[in-house]
């Protein structure tokens, strides 16, 4: 019998879960899209992700704090990248 989402069971919290591993708990609750299906997330919600407001994020990316790309006039967080801020890393657990 399958779980619902509200009901899984969490992972250890001192490992350090895979890439996929994070982009599917990411996902689970709600907070990040999986990089593999959304490589690429807005300051803003970056800066929801860390707790903090929409100017502050754009500040943080302006200085170099939160890792951005540009296209165009868009200003874009690797979600990967954020992943990684959050001690989340690509590498096995």
């Amino acid at each position: 019998m399958d779980m619902d989402r509200t009901t899984q069971q969490l992972p250890d919290p001192r490992v350090q879960p895979t890439l996929e591993q994070a982009g599917e708990l990411a996902e689970i609750l709600g907070i990040l899209p999986d990089p593999r299906v959304q490589p690429t997330v807005t300051v803003e919600k970056a800066g929801e992700v860390l707790g903090i407001g929409r100017s502050t994020a754009y500040a943080a990316a302006h200085a170099g704090e939160l890792p951005t790309i540009r296209i165009g006039r868009r200003l874009l967080v690797p979600t990967a990248a954020l992943l990684g801020m959050l001690g989340i890393t690509s590498g096995a657990a």
